[in-house]
């Protein structure tokens, strides 16, 4: 395609410039701030800096209720520089500071800036505003598509509310009675991700049946107006699933033949092109025919950023340029399967709009077979050539309430503004027509398309699944059924490198299913145990000598091992703990970190460093190893925790006796085979399984053990260190203690956070694997403003979660670890009742009949003397408060013995300063949720009650594995010093 695009690149410069001459007399009858709209957005060409502090004070406009936050926030993000800012809010800025001008007038002037802004790009929040809007854009010689702004959708209630907008949509429209012909048909966009709050390709086909119900009752709303629909894209995680859907509904006959539908091309999308080989294959199959709206694509910062933060390979192009020839490409294909396309081109880049013209000259497609769209308020003057040349033009058109739409405003000046906007180039810089018209395939050079991935050095953190891609979806099935082909097995001890059986054995059960014996771990004996530490000592005498980049090797060889088998692994965590997948997979992830983080920590740490040199004399500060550890690790994560703490003892030159909780035992043994397989020496990890109060407190007590790593719970850490703390007749070394124990998590609601993010965030926090983490939210703080908005949101997205079987795909919630936990919770819920609101229980009937299982409860709570609010539960139980102001907000989160971690959903930097500096906990969380943390960018740990205070997978943790010696050597021989050159 792009020899033949070459080809014609005299016509694409021939009617690119025609183009050009067209959209220059129309601009010229304009004044500049017409063009671009309004004063804010030519000035935000100009200050880079004062455009990022404007758009994110209009990204916490919508939640600013009275005057008085308005003032206080034009204080925060205004704070000098107003000079520079534009007129209306420079006025607004000076008098919020000076306090001259009433709170009212100055809420009443930004006021109508931004929503002048905003109506710029939003054609309304109702039909007459939306009947209006057409009557213009058709007055204009073009027509129309709407598309409904919102919130996101948090739970089933929206959903159903966006479907009725939808429908109110149409039937609205369709009051207007001059919709005769095809072009001048009402025409909406859909996003179909509203449609379902558990919206997730991992659950591929229960999200299908749900939405495709959803859809179906727009799109009978559809044809019985006569209405066209567009499916919108959205996030490349979102392109195969939303795919399929349409597919499935069209196989299914849920899409009569006479309902006209359409869905969106990306163009800077690497696979799009195969994408739009394989719809052309289907619907040529199908004998079908759809509406294709190519588009660049406009999440290129979320595909950008969520791609680097997981390490996953982006889905975009990085280079614009490619992203334009990629389009131009995309364009001659829908252009030559016109049989079963009705292609439409989306962009206000004249160069892309050339090409479709030229292409469409070429191929001998008329002009009414195709069509361009560009967005409401933006680029008049090309739409108005466009017309002039006998083109249909279509609006595409943003509709709903005008503040919540303002992310889509932030959006669009961001795209407005950008250095790479066509729009930018072209009319703010006037950049030579000649330049705007060059070929993006004759910019683009074989570096930047065949760019390589860049060579990582040091630690890099190992990516999630992507549960979007079928591939990983198919293998975690696979290796599930594997798992459960398994069960039952016997998992012996494991001491010097020797298996041993024991008389009595533990069952492991399947907490999604209790009748399922995963497998019986040996019991260990007082004997066994001192078998274990007799062993380790022994090795311990060789593994001390052996050189730290050594060590490192057999770290890496066991990350590579567990990176191998990592579906096997999380398909395990999955059968025995009730993790669902995602959480089963981040564990795995976080164990091949820790196994690589502690590698290279002790690179860095293994060599002696130089201190303070002087002639005469040598100072060095080195590490050495202190012995024989002994690892007492949770249930909860259950590979990472064990492997963290067990990979930074073996790292550090300790020798390792691993005592897993007894819940857990299977996949302790897989690390143990692990470590085997990378091949450790006999006697450096030894695994002792069974009672934590029989083999774990002998171990504790045992004079032979140098340090206890610990992570549990608040009271069995306590009783460690008590233990650890009595020395012995014939002990020989103070026994080092790392704890890390308990939590009871506080989230603050601001009063002006965005309430989307908020619900998400507690929720993430609060349930995740049914709340069983010590870093879960057990308690949220909520600003007296929003409390009962936010209860309200929060309480419907709860009711939407999915309880279940942790194989199941659709599972959010899974099983308690066993009957044990499930009473304790129950027992914690009925005293909520009876000490507490209850703002939501989850109803019995949606809990599965057998297993573990215990759904979310929510309580609002007056202090924290509750007992919910102040004691950690370990299970989906939430604590509520309100809170007059930040102070007290801060005060409540800190009434607790924990200090693990605690966050903030806030856009007051002020208040989010406040928490940065007052905030009781080890880790702080700015506006995300607060679990999660991720090896070498959150080192985990509190203090208080929640731990000694390292932080595992940080820079200091495998410190507190070894000891620090410091040697000074005198080389003076006879007053001669040797001088080493530098």
């Amino acid at each position: 395609m792009q020899e033949f695009i070459r080809k014609i690149e005299p016509d694409i410069k021939r009617h690119g410039e025609l183009l050009f001459k067209r959209v220059k007399e129309h601009a010229s009858h304009s004044h500049r701030a017409e063009i671009w709209e309004n004063e804010i957005m030519e000035w935000c060409m100009k200050d880079e800096y004062l455009k990022k502090q404007v758009l994110t004070f209009i990204d916490v406009y919508p939640s600013l209720k009275t005057p008085a936050q308005l003032v206080k926030h034009m204080k925060e993000y205004f704070p000098t520089g107003e000079h520079r800012l534009p007129v209306n809010l420079r006025l607004a800025s000076t008098a919020a500071k000076g306090g001259v001008i009433t709170s009212g007038f100055i809420s009443a002037a930004t006021h109508w800036s931004i929503e002048r802004m905003a109506r710029k790009f939003i054609a309304g929040d109702n039909i007459e505003h939306a009947l209006n809007a057409i009557k213009s854009i058709e007055a204009e010689g073009m027509t129309f598509t709407f598309d409904i702004l919102g919130e996101a959708t948090t739970s089933e209630e929206q959903a159903e509310r966006y479907v009725n907008s939808y429908i109110n949509l149409i039937e609205g429209l369709s009051t207007h009675n001059e919709f005769s012909t095809v072009e001048n048909r009402i025409n909406v966009s859909v996003k179909i991700s509203s449609l379902y709050s558990q919206f997730d390709p991992l659950n591929s086909t229960g999200t299908s049946l749900i939405v495709r119900s959803r859809l179906k009752k727009i799109l009978d709303c559809a044809l019985r107006f006569s209405a066209d629909v567009t499916i919108d894209m959205e996030q490349y995680s979102y392109r195969d699933l939303t795919l399929r859907i349409i597919e499935d509904m069209f196989e299914n006959g849920e899409i009569p033949d006479s309902c006209i539908i359409g869905i969106v091309l990306q163009a800077y999308l690497k696979d799009s092109k195969s994408q739009l080989q394989r719809t052309l294959a289907w619907l040529k199959r199908k004998g079908k025919k759809l509406n294709i709206r190519l588009v660049k694509g406009a999440y290129w910062d979320y595909e950008t950023i969520i791609s680097k933060a997981n390490r996953w390979e982006s889905p975009v192009f990085e280079n614009k340029d490619m992203t334009d020839a990629n389009f131009e490409i995309l364009s001659a294909m829908l252009f030559e399967n016109s049989d079963c396309v009705n292609a439409a081109f989306a962009s206000h880049n004249i160069r892309s709009i050339a090409t479709a013209i030229a292409l469409a000259e070429e191929m001998g497609v008329n002009k009414d077979a195709f069509e361009f769209q560009l967005l409401y308020g933006m680029g008049d003057p090309i739409k108005k050539a466009l017309v002039d040349g006998g083109y249909r033009v279509r609006v595409y058109a943003p509709f709903g309430e005008i503040i919540p739409g303002m992310g889509y405003l932030v959006r669009r000046i961001l795209e407005n503004t950008s250095n790479n906007s066509f729009l930018m180039k072209s009319f703010f810089h006037e950049e030579p027509v000649a330049s705007l018209l060059e070929s993006p395939h004759e910019i683009i050079t074989p570096q930047t398309v065949y760019s390589k991935k860049e060579e990582s050095t040091g630690f890099q953190i190992e990516p999630l699944a992507d549960f979007s891609i079928l591939q990983n979806r198919e293998e975690i099935l696979k290796e599930i059924g594997h798992v459960k082909s398994k069960t039952g097995r016997h998992y012996p001890l494991i001491i010097g490198g020797k298996r041993k059986e024991t008389s009595e054995w533990i069952s492991s059960l399947n907490p999604s299913d209790p009748d399922m014996v995963v497998g019986f771990s040996a019991k260990a004996s007082r004997e066994d145990a001192g078998r274990a530490v007799e062993e380790a000592s022994k090795a311990f005498e060789r593994w001390k000598k052996v050189p730290h980049d050594r060590r490192c090797e057999y770290l890496f060889n066991a990350a590579k091992i567990m990176r191998r088998n990592r579906f096997e692994l999380a398909a395990l965590e999955m059968i025995e703990c009730g993790k669902p997948a995602r959480e089963a997979d981040a564990d795995v992830c976080e164990a091949v970190d820790y196994l690589n983080y502690y590698a290279y920590e002790i690179m860095r740490l293994g060599s002696p460093r130089i201190l303070d040199p002087i002639h005469g004399e040598t100072n060095t500060y080195s590490y050495i190893p202190r012995g024989v550890a002994v690892v007492i690790s949770p249930w909860n994560f259950p590979l990472a925790i064990l492997t963290g703490m067990a990979s930074a003892a073996i790292a550090a030159g300790n020798t390792v006796i691993m005592k897993p909780a007894e819940q857990s035992p299977v996949i302790a043994y897989r690390l143990m085979e692990i470590f085997e397989e990378a091949g450790i020496p006999d006697g450096v990890v030894n695994l002792i399984s069974g009672k934590g109060e029989e083999a774990g407190a002998y171990l504790v007590s045992h004079p032979g053990i140098d340090l206890i790593a610990f992570t549990g719970s608040m009271e069995v850490g306590l009783k460690i260190n008590e233990t650890a703390a009595q020395t012995g007749k014939f002990q020989k070394n103070i026994k080092k203690v790392i704890a890390e124990m308990g939590g009871k998590n506080a989230l603050i609601i601001d009063s002006d956070a965005d309430m989307d993010e908020a619900v998400k965030a507690t929720v993430a926090s609060a349930f995740g694997y049914s709340g069983q983490k010590c870093s879960a939210c057990s308690r949220v703080i909520v600003l007296k403003d929003i409390y009962d908005h936010f209860v309200m949101r929060l309480k419907e997205s709860t009711a939407g979660i999915k309880i279940g079987s942790a194989e199941e795909p659709s599972t959010f919630i899974g099983p308690l670890i066993d009957g044990n936990a499930l009473d304790k919770v129950r027992k914690y819920i009925e005293l909520g009742k009876k000490e507490a609101e209850t703002i939501y229980e989850t109803p019995s009937i949606f809990l599965p009949e057998k297993g573990y299982f215990a759904g979310p409860a929510i309580f609002a709570c007056s202090g924290n003397t509750c007992a919910i609010a102040g004691d950690e539960i370990f299970g989906p139980v939430l604590s509520v408060f309100r809170a007059d102001n930040i102070e007290e907000a801060i005060k409540l989160a800190n009434g607790s013995r924990y200090a693990l971690t605690g966050g903030i959903l806030s856009r007051s930097p002020a208040n989010i300063q406040k928490v940065k500096q007052e905030l009781n906990a080890g880790n702080i969380y700015i506006n995300r949720k607060i679990t999660g943390a991720i090896v070498g960018r959150q080192p985990f740990g509190g203090y208080k009650m929640s731990g000694t205070g390292s932080k595992a997978g940080g820079p200091d943790y495998l410190l507190q594995f070894m000891i620090p010696v410091s040697v000074t050597e005198n080389i003076m021989r006879h007053g001669y010093a040797p001088i080493e050159e530098e």
